[in-house]
């Protein structure tokens, strides 16, 4: 699998984890590539007198669930050949697992997609609050699927703070990497999570594919004040420092900036800057043979977007992003 989707649940309170405790052995994660055109999933059709308060309820593959519908189809991925993940994001942003032998759907809790490269579908699961000895702290779960029956499973947990934040940030060599408040954990099946303390400062993790090797892409925040500039129509140019945090030592080396942009299809101006990645292969398809460059470059979203060189760890193309 070349994608993922991380999806962060909430969920009822579990046990403390285990010191060290190593993960499984193996993990098993839903397929990131959609499957929506597998299922057929639609609204229940009202028939005769439907009174006011009526809410039709979810029909899958002509089966009539006890899930009410949400407004639009749920994005579906699959797990295996007739189990799928279901996500709401219309309507309650609940996740189900639908079983196309049985015709049973089951909710698991509410949940928000995110996606990563070259893992599969993980589930990084955040319980509610805990209050104990007048200390408020949540446990994060990571999950994934038992292939059989399509149960979320726990491969790893942590007591934190009731206002910590957790993300996956990417994978490296196949193992997802972590970000948590104070640092980052890499998640390799059969042994102990490896955990790496890093004091950010003002960088930030550029996306959830931020992950190189022992590199993981990071952006400053040196950017403007959104209000301000909202409405006189003077934005003003910008630049966001860039460099690459090593996952092994924890040093930051700065290694220039880009320039960043504004949106413009909010009804206030919000500056954003976007760096991704780029291999020596995508670099040497786009550039001139005088190390110039050759058309746009490619969009992550919206506006503007900067590269930095996955072999030279530089930003790329030279001669438009460097200092």
């Amino acid at each position: 699998m070349s994608l993922c989707t991380l999806l962060l649940l909430w969920a009822v309170p579990s046990a403390e984890p285990v010191p060290g405790q190593a993960l499984p052995v193996s993990f098993h994660f839903a397929e990131e590539e959609r499957a929506d055109d597998v299922l057929a999933i639609t609204a229940e059709e009202a028939r005769g007198f439907v009174p006011q308060e009526w809410q039709p309820r979810m029909v899958i593959d002509g089966k009539l669930t006890d899930v009410p519908w949400p407004g639009r189809p749920p994005t579906a991925w699959r797990i295996t050949e007739s189990l799928y993940l279901l996500h709401d994001a219309n309507a309650t942003g609940h996740i189900y697992v639908w079983n196309a032998t049985t015709k049973k759907l089951t909710d698991h809790g509410r949940g928000q997609p995110q996606t990563i490269s070259g893992v599969g579908t993980l589930m990084l699961r955040k319980t509610p609050e805990v209050l104990s000895a007048g200390n408020a702290s949540r446990t994060w779960e990571m999950v994934d699927f038992n292939p059989m029956t399509g149960q979320p499973r726990v491969a790893w947990q942590q007591v934190a703070d009731k206002d910590s934040w957790m993300a996956f940030v990417g994978q490296r060599d196949g193992a997802p990497v972590l970000r948590y408040d104070d640092g980052f954990i890499t998640f390799r099946a059969g042994q102990a999570p490896i955990v790496k303390q890093v004091d950010l400062g003002h960088w930030r993790p550029v996306t959830s594919d931020a992950v190189r090797g022992s590199k993981l892409l990071l952006l400053g925040s040196n950017q403007p004040e959104v209000f301000g500039y909202a409405h006189n129509g003077k934005l003003p140019k910008f630049t966001t420092e860039v460099g690459p945090l090593d996952l092994d030592d924890g040093t930051i080396r700065k290694i220039g900036v880009v320039a960043g942009s504004w949106t413009g299809h909010t009804a206030v101006p919000h500056p954003y800057t976007n760096v991704a990645w780029i291999s020596g292969e995508e670099a040497d398809r786009l550039a001139d043979v005088d190390g110039g460059f050759r058309g746009p470059l490619l969009t992550l979203g919206f506006g503007p977007t900067g590269y930095v060189h996955e072999n030279t760890l530089r930003l790329w193309p030279p001669k438009k992003m460097d200092e």
